[in-house]
């Protein structure tokens, strides 16, 4: 049997399958977590650099914005 298109198909593959995943799990918990944010289940404030800074509950007597 000749293994010189067989062998690439699979790397091919596995590679394929690997990186859709990755893209999949990425897309996927970054979906989660926005939803999570507008729906008012996390916890966050903006700081001044832009960044997004998320609160514990026991610190939730700061100000938010969004509550």
């Amino acid at each position: 049997m000749d293994y010189t298109i067989l062998v690439p198909y699979v790397v091919g593959t596995l590679f394929g399958l690997w990186l859709g995943f990755k893209a999949g799990v990425l897309k996927g918990t970054t979906a989660t977590i926005d939803m999570l944010m507008i729906s008012k289940f996390l916890l966050y404030k903006k700081l001044d650099d832009g960044e997004i800074m998320f609160i514990r509950p026991k610190e939730s007597n700061e100000v938010v914005e969004n509550q």
